[in-house]
């Protein structure tokens, strides 16, 4: 680990592909200086929709308090994944 307040994890909760991916991101929430929220994770490797409101309540209980980033990646109609997504966050975040 560098010790360094410059640097910090960019946690990418579409990266977890083994086990269950939200207690991956507890166990390094405490790193993050940024996230990369995703509409879908993998448990197993088989992917899903993410539970927005679990990871929302990882991050409120963290004390994250910065920009919480959102990608979405689906097939489709973009501007459809990103305007659901925006809500899903909205709502989870009350």
């Amino acid at each position: 680990m560098i010790k360094s307040d410059n640097v910090g994890l960019m946690l990418d909760i579409g990266s977890f592909h083994v086990g269950d991916p939200y207690k991956q991101i507890e166990q390094t929430v405490k790193y993050a200086v940024s996230w990369q929220v995703k509409e879908k994770v993998f448990t197993n490797d088989v992917e899903s929709l993410t539970d927005i409101p679990r990871v929302m309540q990882i991050i409120k209980k963290s004390g994250y308090c910065g920009f919480v980033p959102i990608e979405t990646l689906g097939k489709g109609n973009e501007k459809e994944w990103v305007k659901d997504m925006l809500q899903r966050v909205q709502a989870a975040k009350k």
